[in-house]
């Protein structure tokens, strides 16, 4: 059985073992994560105290290893990371959404979808489902529509640079949200992974609205068109495609 990839440590809140009182002394913007939980009573932990050692992860061993562990104190209590610890160990279980494969700033590859409608690679699983008028229509699966109004939010906060406007809280948040599609991880726990630096966000959001394939669609346009016309191509912007907005949506999936 694989060692937890992530563990919280309270200090002294282990007596009696992992009752209601002890959940509840967990504070309350932690608590939705240990619904379901392991935890070993009474553990050693890394402030050579005893307390609770608890995860949200389901079938894993849960014990403090200071050798194989990175710990970190966050106010009342601690959060520690196994240090070979893979993207998949997070993976939700259903079926992966495909897109682009992104080393983040752990330095570990983490696939991120492609939920621009538009876009030529979109990835975003659909349903059929019939409208007011009867007819056949596809739509996005309900479970994915947040990260699909973020990707068009994105794209519509392009400006004409093909720059980005967003302030940092709103890029995290962003990021965290992408994330979510194919890992069970929350905001505070990519951080504590160090997932986003600079250049990581950068590549979670370019992938997010599949950048890439604007780009490929834009350069296949240019060499079909006269040098003329392609000489008002705006050009690329590090980071972000240059103002792909008039690129053909591509035909819905299995047609």
């Amino acid at each position: 059985m694989t060692h937890a990839a992530i563990l919280y440590y309270f200090p002294g809140k282990a007596a009696g073992g992992f009752t209601a009182a002890a959940l509840a002394a967990i504070p309350e913007r932690l608590r939705g994560r240990f619904v379901t939980h392991t935890r070993q009573d009474s553990s050693p932990g890394p402030d050579g105290g005893r307390g609770l050692l608890i995860t949200w992860q389901e079938n894993v061993l849960v014990n403090f290893d200071a050798k194989a562990q990175n710990w970190q104190r966050s106010g009342d209590h601690w959060r520690g990371v196994r240090k070979d610890y893979q993207a998949a160990e997070f993976a939700r279980d259903a079926p992966t959404v495909t897109g682009y494969p992104t080393r983040l700033g752990d330095g570990r590859t983490w696939v991120i979808p492609v939920a621009l409608a538009i876009a030529p690679n979109y990835t975003i699983p659909w349903r059929e489902g019939l409208d007011d008028e009867g007819r056949l229509v596809r739509a996005v699966d309900p479970a994915y529509a947040d990260v699909c109004r973020l990707a068009q939010s994105v794209w519509s906060s392009l400006d004409t640079s093909g720059r980005l406007q967003i302030d940092d809280n709103e890029l995290q948040s962003a990021c965290a949200l992408t994330l979510r599609v194919n890992y069970q991880i929350n905001l505070d726990e990519c951080c504590l992974l160090n997932l986003f630096s600079s250049a990581a966000c950068v590549a979670i959001l370019r992938a997010l609205i599949d950048a890439p394939g604007i780009e490929a669609q834009l350069r296949d346009s240019v060499r079909q068109d006269e040098p003329s016309k392609a000489a008002v191509v705006p050009p690329e912007v590090p980071g972000y495609p240059a103002t792909p907005r008039s690129c053909t949506p591509p035909p819905p999936p299995g047609s």
